[in-house]
């Protein structure tokens, strides 16, 4: 099986730049951690794009950071396309809206 190429969308980099940041904000050397949970999840996915959970079809969710944040993506037949990485610890419907799907809570 061929590995995906990975798309960013101009949020999902928005988002992890912002996420990054934060745990920089709690020390040093911690958005670095923060790094590597999101590659490794990046070559799962472009390996095994349906080893996330159905989030609302046909967005996918990994979770990275113990569980805490969620990368959403969508798998394409040739690439992943990554929309956003998410804090779980807020309402789904604030998620939803986020990632600017239709029928979300205002």
């Amino acid at each position: 099986m061929a590995e995906r190429e990975i798309v960013w969308l101009r949020k999902a980099d928005a988002d992890f730049q912002a996420v990054y940041e934060r745990f920089e904000e709690r020390g040093e050397g911690k958005g670095d951690g923060l790094f590597q949970d999101v590659n490794s999840a990046l070559e799962r996915i472009s390996l095994f794009p349906e080893i996330g959970r159905t989030f609302e079809s046909p967005i996918r969710r990994v979770l990275i950071d113990q569980g805490r944040y969620g990368l959403f993506y969508v798998a394409a037949p040739t690439r992943i396309v990554i929309l956003g990485i998410e804090n779980l610890r807020q309402d789904p419907a604030r998620i939803r809206q986020n990632l600017g799907l239709e029928g979300a809570a205002e």
